[in-house]
């Protein structure tokens, strides 16, 4: 059974702090230190890594993503919340509902 995080409207994402990430040429190679994973992210990737230095909500990313790869909001929306679930999967990502 596939378990997806909940993204409410209102949520607001950023980087986990049991990782160190760095800039590879365009790149971004993460180690998460609790399990000693790799990853690497490219492209939409690297700036949704950038965006999520600071509190984000979905919007704001799929902003993000929508400006810089002329896509809209509503269709990328779907692929900005399943990286949030990798990322959430991967225990590189914090959440926070403000008021809960």
């Amino acid at each position: 059974m596939v378990t997806r995080m909940t993204t409410e409207s209102n949520a607001l994402y950023k980087r986990a702090v049991n990782q160190i990430s760095v800039n590879l040429n365009g790149d971004v190679a993460i180690l998460n230190l609790s399990t000693k994973t790799y990853f690497g992210l490219t492209d939409v990737g690297v700036l949704l890594w950038e965006k999520l230095e600071n509190p984000s909500d979905l919007s704001t990313l799929c902003a993000a993503v929508s400006v810089a790869f002329e896509v809209g909001e509503a269709e990328c929306a779907p692929d900005v919340t399943a990286f949030l679930d990798a990322l959430d999967k991967a225990q590189l990502l914090a959440r926070e509902v403000p008021g809960a």
